[in-house]
C-alpha cells in the first residue's frame, strides 16, 4: 500500500499472491536529476519516484530472457534519463527504453477534491504537490558483450564498460535505429568502438597493471570519473582526445598553419588517471605473487576501495572499503 499525499510506511514484507517467493532489491540507482529512482531484482524493474515515494512502473522479463541473456546485476540510468541500462551475470547489456507521458489523463495517483476547511489539515509535504505524471517502460534491445562484462557507465552517446578477458575498457556508441518503412522492423547497428588494453603501453599511470577495473562511475558536475581496480586501488580518471586539445592549444595562432598541422595527424583519444586510494600488499604476499604468478590468493586486504562517492560542492570523495563501517575523506 502507497501513501501518495503522506509518508510511505512499510506495514509487510511477505508478498500478496499465493505461492510467490520475495524478491529482493539487488541494485537502485537515481536518475541525472535526481527525482526517479529505480529498483532492480533479478527478473524485474521498477521506476519509483523520489518524493512522494511511490510505484510508477514496473518490468519484468520473461523466462526465456533470463535463461538466454542472465539474471539482472546492476542498472544505470542514461544521462538523458531516457534509457535503462540492465548489466546480467551472462555478459549481456539489456537497453529499456524510458517514455515519459506528460498528458493529465494518465496521472497515475490524484489527490481528491478537498473542501477549502480540510486544505488546511491535509497538505502536501515538500516537493509532493506537483502532480505524478505516468512512465512506461519497454525493451529496446540487447548487447552482448564478449570477454565478461565487469562494470558499465552510460554516457550521453557513448556506453563505455570493461571487461574481465582480456583485461580492459572500451567504448562502443549508443545503437542507432536506421530509417525504414512503418511495417519493416528496424534495424540497429553499432557504429565503431574503441579499446583501451589495461597494460604499461595503454594505461602507464596504473600502479599495478595487471589488474581489472571492477567499477567505473561518471560525475557529471566535476567532469571526471573513478575508477576501482581489482587490487582496491581506486583512481581519478580523464578522457583526453589529443587532437582536440592541441587543437584548442594552437587556437591563438595563424588559421591556416593549423589546419595544415592538424591535416597530417591521426586522431589520439588515451586516459589519463592518478591514483587517490593506494592500497599495497604485504611483502609476504608479494614475494608470494612474485614466485607464483599464476597461483590464486584468498588474501583480502581490508583497505581496498568497494565504491566512491563525489561530493563537488565541498570538494569531497569518499571512499567505502572492504571493512564495514569505514570510509575515507579525500
Amino acid at each position: 500500500m502507497y501513501f501518495p499525499t503522506s509518508t510511505a510506511r512499510q506495514l509487510s514484507t511477505l508478498p500478496t499472491l499465493p505461492n510467490l517467493s520475495p524478491e529482493p532489491v539487488i541494485a537502485l540507482c537515481s536518475n541525472s536529476s535526481k527525482s526517479l529512482f529505480c529498483t532492480l531484482t533479478k527478473n524485474g524493474l521498477a521506476v519509483w519516484r523520489a518524493r512522494p515515494a511511490v510505484v510508477l512502473t514496473y518490468l519484468s522479463r520473461t523466462s526465456l530472457s533470463l535463461i538466454e541473456h542472465g539474471e539482472n546485476a546492476a542498472a544505470r540510468w542514461a544521462p538523458d534519463g531516457s534509457r535503462i541500462l540492465i548489466q546480467t551475470n551472462g555478459s549481456y547489456l539489456v537497453l529499456v527504453h524510458v517514455h515519459y507521458d506528460m498528458s493529465t489523463s494518465s496521472r497515475l495517483y490524484q489527490t481528491p477534491p478537498l473542501s477549502s476547511g480540510a486544505q488546511r489539515h491535509f497538505r502536501p509535504g515538500p516537493g509532493e504537490a506537483q502532480p505524478m505524471f505516468s512512465v512506461k517502460l519497454s525493451f529496446e534491445g540487447v548487447i552482448r558483450v564478449d570477454g565478461e562484462l565487469l562494470s558499465v557507465s552510460p554516457r550521453r552517446d557513448c556506453i563505455i564498460f570493461s571487461t574481465n578477458a582480456p583485461p580492459a575498457v572500451q567504448r562502443i556508441p549508443w545503437p542507432s535505429v536506421d530509417d525504414v518503412q512503418d511495417d519493416e522492423i528496424p534495424d540497429r547497428t553499432l557504429l565503431g568502438h574503441d579499446t583501451w588494453i589495461i597494460n604499461d603501453t595503454e594505461l602507464p599511470w596504473l600502479a599495478n597493471p595487471n589488474v581489472t577495473i571492477t567499477q567505473i562511475s561518471y560525475s557529471r558536475s566535476t567532469g571526471v570519473e573513478t575508477w576501482i581496480a581489482s587490487d582496491g586501488r581506486a583512481y581519478f580518471v580523464q578522457f583526453i582526445d589529443t587532437i582536440e586539445t592541441e587543437r584548442l592549444e594552437s587556437s591563438s595562432e595563424d588559421h591556416e598553419e593549423s589546419e595544415s598541422h592538424d591535416s597530417v595527424q591521426s586522431p589520439t583519444l588515451c586516459w589519463q588517471g592518478v591514483c587517490i586510494h593506494d592500497v599495497e600488499a604485504p611483502r609476504w604476499v608479494q614475494k608470494q605473487k612474485a614466485t607464483e604468478d599464476n597461483a590464486e590468493f584468498d588474501y583480502i586486504d581490508s583497505r581496498r576501495a568497494v565504491c566512491i562517492a563525489i561530493n563537488s560542492k565541498f570538494s569531497l570523495v569518499a571512499t567505502g572499503t572492504q571493512r564495514i563501517g569505514e570510509f575515507s575523506l579525500v
